[in-house]
């Protein structure tokens, strides 16, 4: 996935289509429930999660927080679902 950037102001919903745009995938195609990141320069702390709006606030916090050469995160996404077939129901006959 290649760079991108947010602002804190941001939404969850507009940070999302930041990803979707980078990828590029639908939003619905995102495996969100295995999304997380980190900051970069913490190499060896644990990922934290990213499938809420939760998730997200704790990213705003913690780059809120950093100086302005430490705002750097890394995002941990699975590869994007694969979009599953219009599958069409053909009415039920009746005799």
């Amino acid at each position: 996935m290649e760079p991108f950037q947010f602002t804190i102001t941001e939404t969850f919903a507009k940070f999302l289509d930041n990803i979707m745009k980078t990828l590029p995938c639908p939003r619905n195609n995102l495996v969100m429930q295995e999304m997380q990141w980190k900051m970069e320069k913490l190499k060896n702390a644990n990922p934290h999660p990213l499938n809420s709006e939760v998730g997200f606030k704790s990213i705003i916090d913690k780059v809120s927080a950093a100086q302005n050469k430490d705002r750097t995160i890394i995002l941990f996404i699975k590869p994007p679902a694969k979009p599953v077939p219009d599958e069409r129901v053909s009415p039920s006959l009746s005799y």
